[in-house]
């Protein structure tokens, strides 16, 4: 898991416009990401969170344009979920948890 961390930052460094740009590429990281269980994702965050934010503004607004299949041209917005406002509040109770116990640590 180390390894594939490390990897993914060093891949990644000051070269935002391939996640942007490549679909595939897009892909394959997400898949990856899935794959990590709940622990190997928690100790991977401020590796993901140095990644990410080493783009500029304008590189993660397009990123997230892209991961959310939205195009300058039209106003797609983003992808509802059926259930999304059922299952959200969990989702964000973990979210909060997550954050506020690596604050503590």
């Amino acid at each position: 898991m180390a390894e594939a961390a490390g990897f993914f930052e060093g891949f990644f460094e000051g070269a935002g416009q391939r996640l942007i740009h490549d679909a595939t590429l897009r892909g394959a990281v997400d898949g990856w990401l899935m794959t990590l269980d709940e622990d190997a994702f928690t100790a991977s965050l401020p590796l993901f969170r140095r990644v990410f934010s080493a783009l500029d503004r304008t590189e993660r607004r397009r990123l997230m344009d892209a991961l959310f299949a939205r195009s300058t041209d039209a106003a797609k917005g983003y992808r509802l979920l059926a259930g999304a406002g059922e299952i959200w509040p969990a989702h964000q109770a973990r979210v909060l948890e997550l954050l506020t116990s690596g604050a503590a640590r």
